[in-house]
């Protein structure tokens, strides 16, 4: 390696410098800390650039905007499982695989060239994202279990339907289960509106979002009253046992919703069902 430069390091003493400052953009990407990315700044090259996912910046102060501070993708860097950085000649690497993270990349890798001063040139993102999702006919049983444990998980699903006067509207329902491969039901202890709503257009959207999992399902159907007594109380009984002990004396009205589809994001990939 040659002798030294800025930093006053040569040698072994300059790989070691260089792995160090590869921790310190590993810690100020994982925590967005103000003081991890002051600890950075003199490390970076006068015309450093940065390539991301999120944008393109060159010089030290748009570069520390990427490489530090909160961004779309700090929960998943900081979630991720980070190797130790390593050396190929004047370019660093590291990389985390980012596991169970919903519409987060599968892995992240950083490569970073290096300057004569042994201060950071250039660094370029490296992301392998999920795989475009194969359209099914079905909900998958992932999407069902979540649907069917939202309200445990206490992530009630948010319906949204259009009143008769053309106003929008949006509701949780706790008592949304899943009853078939694109069924869902759901009891409706408070039904006032929604009836008179999905009896002049029956088309709703339903939106699942477990912040823990990153998972996020939008679901567009069609619902309509359940009035057949028998599906009625097998509607009810589907329903979690704190809404039914709501409606002890079963006033309120069944309802199914007959799933078009879904679409979103998982721990296990993309989802896209269609009927």
């Amino acid at each position: 390696m040659s002798g030294a430069g800025g930093n006053g390091t040569d040698g072994n003493d300059a790989d070691a410098h260089r792995l160090h400052v590869m921790r310190l953009l590993v810690k100020s990407l994982r925590t967005g800390e103000l003081t991890a990315a002051e600890q950075l700044r003199p490390h970076l090259a006068g015309d450093v650039t940065v390539t991301a996912r999120n944008g393109y910046a060159a010089g030290v102060d748009g570069a520390l905007g990427l490489l530090s501070g909160q961004h779309a993708l700090t929960p998943t860097l900081r979630r991720g499982h980070w190797t130790l950085p390593w050396l190929e000649g004047d370019v660093g690497r590291v990389e985390a695989v980012c596991p169970d993270q919903g519409a987060a990349p599968d892995r992240v890798a950083l490569r970073v060239t290096f300057n004569g001063e042994h201060r950071m040139a250039a660094v370029a993102y490296e992301m392998e994202l999920w795989a475009p999702p194969a359209t099914t006919d079905a909900m998958p049983d992932h999407v069902r279990a979540a649907i069917d444990d939202a309200l445990a998980n206490n992530t009630p699903l948010v319906l949204a339907y259009t009143g008769p006067d053309g106003t929008p509207h949006l509701s949780l329902r706790g008592s949304v289960q899943t009853a078939g491969p694109l069924l869902l039901t759901l009891w409706a202890r408070k039904p006032e509106g929604l009836v008179e709503a999905i009896a002049a257009d029956p088309r709703v959207t339903l939106l699942y979002r477990n912040s823990l999992t990153r998972t996020t399902l939008t679901v567009t159907g069609r619902a309509r009253v359940v009035a057949d007594e028998a599906e009625r109380h097998r509607i009810y009984e589907l329903a979690p046992e704190v809404e039914q002990r709501h409606d002890p004396g079963r006033a309120g009205v069944a309802m199914a919703i007959d799933v078009d589809r879904v679409q979103g994001t998982s721990p296990h990939g993309m989802v896209l069902v269609e009927r």
